[in-house]
């Protein structure tokens, strides 16, 4: 394979068909995928906007194939079931320090298990992050936790979307 001097001195343009076309793809989808997502995030301006080009850019960099009808879906009702159940241990559990500590680590353990075990990424990452970040968010005020609720799911049910649009504009 030449290198990339030796490719510009031979002819012009021979230096681009050293990139191979799922690379080039992937490299266009996620362009426009994470510059569609920044523009939608900062002309609406919820709460937490700037998780959407965060979201889109983490799962876009994978070299995943485009999700289906029904895994978008599923991601999108995974968040929404993700944050509803980690808000849900907080407050069954969080007033109760002890108990809530073992329901913690249970969960913890439960999710990780999930996880190495070859469960989906995204279901995962939204558990966890639901778990970790309500509790504190709670013990500051029950509003701030609903209010980072909402716009966490915003902002993954538009990442899905914006995932499935650049997968559209640039396809495997």
């Amino acid at each position: 394979m030449a290198t990339k001097a030796q490719a510009q001195t031979a002819q012009p343009g021979a230096y681009r068909r050293l990139i191979s076309e799922p690379a080039r793809a992937r490299m266009i989808r996620f362009a426009t995928g994470v510059s569609l997502a920044m523009a939608l995030a900062y002309a609406g301006n919820w709460p937490l906007s700037y998780l959407a080009p965060m979201l889109s850019a983490t799962f876009l960099a994978l070299p995943l194939p485009a999700p289906s009808l029904q895994a978008g879906l599923g991601n999108m009702l995974t968040s929404l079931l993700a944050f509803l159940a980690g808000f849900g241990l907080t407050v069954v559990f969080l007033p109760y320090p002890l108990v809530y500590a073992l329901a913690l680590a249970l969960t913890l353990f439960h999710i990780y298990y999930y996880l190495n075990r070859g469960g989906a990424l995204w279901s995962g990452v939204m558990l966890l992050l639901a778990v970790l970040m309500m509790p504190m968010l709670s013990n500051v005020h029950e509003s701030l936790a609903l209010a980072v609720l909402t716009g966490f799911v915003i902002s993954s049910w538009l990442a899905v979307f914006i995932i499935w649009v650049a997968h559209l504009i640039a396809p495997d």
